[in-house]
């Protein structure tokens, strides 16, 4: 009987295989033999396809509902349009174990005839085996073992799916590399323990199956976040061999990373930089659908004159400094401006430090020395970061704490301790070095004076630095730390010093020019403020007056809401403001539920808990309206810096050095996704921090934990240096390296208000647009000394605020921070990185 190889003859049936498959009835190519071969399932996609496109011209108009093609006309389109394979019985099964579409049945067939073919071949195995032995006496045959192959039984198409996305949330929360899942063990684990899915290769995961995720994961975003006010930021970043900008989005208060632009062949101009963010803005209001109200970027590199770029073409949006890098370039005029005393001392911390964690047997007689003092628990030094500049305060703040410990370990052991560090004489005299600096009073009272101006910073920084950091906080916090440094001289006693800090924090201020105004009506629309606090002394500005203030109110809610310059405010607005200001009507503390809103959020001052108490009044409410705007505008792009913390995580892997970095910032989306579903327990507790009728007297209405994004993200300072280099040498982390880096920030640093780097023929243009006239602004200049009453009989308003809310006397979120530390094995830069944000703000230990 003529019989062809694809299981087909001229008397009987086709293979079972085809009932999967379409035959055309042609031979296959130049194959005599085989006939082609299209898979149904393959088929009746193309073909669903083709219906759908047909309906959609239908609706269209563009094409007559009587042209539309048939049934039988869609699948000889399809049939058309689809590449047959052979008809090979091997290739048919080959294709049905590979093709998602081929459906269940095709693939229970393709099992069973696998199950056939391994069973058969074990009979036939048997059978030979029993011919080749030897037969054994009637009576003393052993009866064979009843045996059945169980074969595990497939994923389906949806679990296989699934499967292949778990597998690739595991990479990722191991922070494992892709080349990870194709070593061998690993895939004999997986197709031991896991038998019934297929394991994807490295490059099925870091492409499709990445992509496919992050598709979800921001479809998941586009849901959550459409609709609502939002703030945007920009930063940059460098890896070994690609300079990265990176845009991201702030809703009230949760961050999230929107798109990373490799600009290595790029110059790096505020033009250049404008063509992608106006890209993504377009992503964020026409897809995403979010209200876009601010941009925040710092004053560095190309982003110094993004933001007056911005305001040309978008008049209406708030242009923002980043409040974290300002509070950097803050701290660096300290360190620059103060004579070289302070640079000294930070020399000579370094150096003990350093010296004590490079040398095992020193350290390990630190620890000794704690168990003969009978310490508690012991303490290890923080080793400060180059660009985490916190971390000198904190690492001075331990040393003082080991102050003690250290002088009596160098009484008691100095003739060890000499030799500590090795025998040779360059190591004696480097061990008699650092027992010079412990022994040195001056050193220590250095190293005290340092830590108690970095202190209010540190503290400053930590609220600037915050997911949820509002323009009311910043403005608050400006004003304390001018207060600080200005009033206490008894506490901060070089005049060099505090002139700078006190110029430098001026210089920020005065800075905002036209955008002073809205940091101030932050402030007012703060429902626990208002204006209980701002100066009515005869002498104040008039802006700052009952009625006066109302011209800023107005001028706010025209730029906001893009009204024309002559075009009116709601007539009521003036009617809200005066209730609001007075505190009657509809605005009272009981109308508005000030006391249980602070409960129920347990004290967490954020957008969200702002954004919740004003949509309590009505939509129609055009104060109501100008709150729930204003009070949503996050005042920094620490967020984005947090996001480079993971990336940093990430590029640690030698192996992944060279990761694209498109590829990693993906591989951080779907990092963050993970953290928020399956958040750890936090590293640190926050508080909302209220002042009773004795100011002295801090109570802490309830601890909280940080809310899953926040804990999220955690970093213990934010990374403020735009070009981020793994240089590890002594040099690079010492006190001189520290002073170069801002002295490099310092030279950026004109606010977006310098000239830009010159364009050329290279450049794109900036999009040409109407110029825009702001009717907004303050017709005064108020300095910052100005603006609010420190006095003792205003320690809280009447509706609950205070001015101590985020200033307060004590050290109980810096413990936290300190116990991170104390739990980091190795104390280096990149524990910091990982360490916990403290909330509040400006704390002063007692020496």
């Amino acid at each position: 009987m003529a019989r062809d190889t694809d299981g087909t003859s001229t008397t009987s049936k086709k293979s079972d295989a085809w009932r999967f498959f379409h035959d055309s009835g042609r031979k296959y190519r130049t194959d005599k033999t085989h006939h082609e071969a299209r898979c149904l399932g393959c088929l009746k996609k193309i073909d669903s396809a083709l219906k759908k496109y047909d309906a959609d011209q239908v609706s269209r108009g563009l094409l007559p509902r009587t042209e539309a093609r048939t049934s039988s006309q869609l699948r000889n389109q399809a049939v058309r349009d689809l590449d047959p394979i052979c008809g090979k019985i091997d290739a048919l099964k080959r294709h049905i174990t590979k093709c998602d579409d081929a459906g269940d049945a095709a693939k229970t067939w393709c099992a069973g005839e696998k199950v056939k073919e391994v069973t058969l071949k074990l009979a036939q195995e048997t059978a030979e085996g029993n011919e080749g032995g030897v037969s054994q006496l009637p009576g003393k045959q052993k009866k064979q073992s009843v045996f059945g192959i169980v074969q595990a039984k497939s994923f389906t198409k949806k679990e296989q799916i699934e499967y292949e996305h778990n597998v690739l949330k595991l990479t990722v929360a191991l922070n494992a590399a892709w080349r990870g899942v194709d070593i061998p063990f690993v895939r004999w684990f997986f197709d031991k323990y896991v038998p019934s899915g297929h394991l994807p290769h490295r490059q099925q995961l870091s492409s499709h199956i990445l992509n496919e995720e992050v598709d979800t994961i921001t479809e998941d975003i586009k849901t959550e976040v459409h609709g609502l006010y939002g703030t945007g930021s920009v930063d940059g970043w460098s890896t070994k061999k690609d300079a990265v900008q990176t845009t991201g989005l702030n809703v009230f208060g949760k961050e999230y990373p929107l798109n990373m632009h490799v600009t290595t062949p790029e110059r790096k101009t505020s033009a250049n930089l404008l063509q992608h963010v106006l890209k993504d803005i377009e992503i964020m209001t026409v897809t995403w659908g979010i209200v876009l109200v601010a941009w925040a970027c710092d004053s560095g590199g190309d982003s110094k004159g993004l933001r007056r770029l911005l305001l040309e073409i978008m008049p209406w949006i708030i242009a923002i400094p980043c409040w974290a890098h300002q509070m950097n370039l803050i701290a660096g005029d300290y360190l620059i401006k103060s004579d070289s005393r302070v640079i000294d001392v930070l020399e000579q911390c370094l150096l003990v430090i350093n010296w004590f964690l490079g040398h095992k047997r020193a350290h390990s007689m630190l620890e000794n020395e704690q168990d003969r003092e009978e310490w508690a628990r012991h303490l290890t030094f923080i080793r400060a970061g180059i660009t985490r500049w916190t971390t000198h305060y904190l690492s001075m703040r331990r040393l003082l704490e080991l102050k003690k410990v250290l002088r009596s370990l160098v009484l008691r052991d100095e003739d060890i301790l000499l030799t500590a560090g090795g025998d040779k004489e360059e190591q004696v005299e480097a061990a008699q070095a650092i027992i010079d600096i412990i022994e040195d009073r001056d050193f220590w009272a250095g190293v005290a004076r340092t830590k108690i101006y970095l202190e209010p910073l540190a503290y400053a920084t930590n609220v600037a630095q915050g997911a949820s950091t509002r323009l009311d906080h910043v403005l608050v916090t400006l004003a304390t730390l001018h207060r600080t440094y200005s009033v206490e001289s008894d506490v901060f006693d070089d005049p060099v010093a505090s002139a700078a800090l006190l110029k430098s924090l001026q210089k920020r201020w005065a800075a905002l020019k036209t955008d002073q105004d809205v940091y101030l009506v932050a402030v007012f629309l703060n429902p626990y403020f208002r204006a209980f606090f701002f100066n009515d002394s005869d002498d104040a500005p008039h802006s700052l007056s009952r009625i006066g203030f109302y011209g800023l109110v107005k001028r706010v809610y025209k730029r906001v809401f893009r009204l024309e310059a002559g075009d009116d405010v709601p007539p009521e607005l003036f009617s809200n403001y005066l209730q609001y200001y007075d505190g009657e009507g509809r605005f009272t503390k009981d109308k508005l539920g000030l006391d249980e809103f602070k409960q129920e959020y347990k004290g967490q001052d954020t957008v969200q808990f702002m954004n919740t108490v004003w949509k309590g009044l009505p939509k129609s409410n055009p104060l109501a309206r100008l709150a729930l705007l204003v009070l949503s505008i996050v005042a920094n792009s620490a967020g984005i810096e947090r996001h480079y913390s993971k990336l940093g995580h990430i590029y640690q892997d030698k192996h992944r050095s060279l990761l694209d970095p498109k590829r990693a910032h993906k591989t951080a989306m779907v990092s963050r996704s993970i953290r928020l579903q399956f958040p750890e327990k936090p590293h640190a507790k926050r508080s909302f921090i209220r002042v009773d009728h004795d100011v002295s007297a801090v109570s802490l209405d309830a601890d909280i934990h940080i809310d899953a994004e926040t804990d999220a993200n955690m970093d213990a300072d934010v990374d403020m240096d735009e070009e981020r280099e793994d240089d590890d040498s002594d040099d690079a982390r010492g006190a001189q390296g520290l002073l170069r880096s801002h002295r490099r920030l310092a030279a950026d640093d004109n606010d977006g208000s310098g000239s830009d780097e010159s364009d050329d023929d290279n450049n794109p243009p900036v999009p040409a647009v109407p110029r825009v006239t702001l009717h907004f602004g303050l017709n005064e200049r108020i300095a910052l000394k100005d603006i609010f009453h420190f006095d003792e009989q205003r320690r809280e308003s009447p509706w609950g605020g205070t001015m101590w809310m985020f200033q307060v006397v004590g050290e109980r979120t810096v413990e936290e921070e300190l116990r991170f530390y104390d739990n980091t094995e190795a104390n280096d830069e990149t524990g910091a990185e990982d360490a916990p944000m403290v909330s509040v703000a400006q704390v002063r230990s007692n020496d």
